[in-house]
């Protein structure tokens, strides 16, 4: 291509043919513009397979915890567990706020730091289970059995129907 010099007095020349060709070429944009071939999003269709939805995540857990009965730093809240079996369960740690527990046994479970915080524990068996540093805050605990139960350090305010009758602190 040539080079068009032009002194700030003289009027400007004609354009060189090859200068107006080149002009008019296309230029395809530089490599780096493009997005990479792996940036770009999945298609619809994956992006529902590779999306598993918190409930069902959850499901998963329960199935894990009836069929290992334990489930340690799980986050099993707002889950219905009512009326299950879960005596000597690990539940250490596990995230059960809003749980629905009604009878279900959790005679010599493991509950240490376990987060029952608004759960339905109504009519729940909870002999002798550990409940060492449990928040019990706001539990609906009513007709709930605590015989042998090991309550220290637990957090139970607000908790509705409370009676920890026959339970014990270390």
């Amino acid at each position: 291509m040539k080079e068009v010099v032009v002194p700030p007095s003289a009027p400007a020349p004609a354009p060189d043919p090859e200068t107006v060709e080149s002009l008019e070429t296309p230029v395809p944009a530089p490599k780096a513009a493009q997005a990479p071939a792996l940036l770009a999003a999945p298609p619809k269709e994956e992006a529902k397979e590779t999306a598993a939805p918190a409930e069902k995540d959850k499901n998963k857990l329960v199935e894990l915890l009836l069929d290992e009965n334990r489930c340690v730093d799980c986050d099993l809240s707002d889950m219905d567990l009512s009326g299950r079996s879960l005596s000597e369960a690990d539940l250490e740690r596990a995230d059960l706020r809003g749980a629905n527990l009604q009878k279900a046994n959790l005679s010599e479970a493991n509950l240490k730091g376990a987060n029952l915080q608004g759960a339905n524990l109504r009519d729940a068996d909870l002999r002798e289970a550990d409940l060492y540093r449990a928040n019990l805050t706001g539990a609906d605990l009513t007709g709930a059995r605590f015989e042998k139960a090991l309550i220290d350090s637990i957090s139970a305010d607000g908790a509705v129907g409370a009676n920890f009758a026959g339970a014990k602190r270390e």
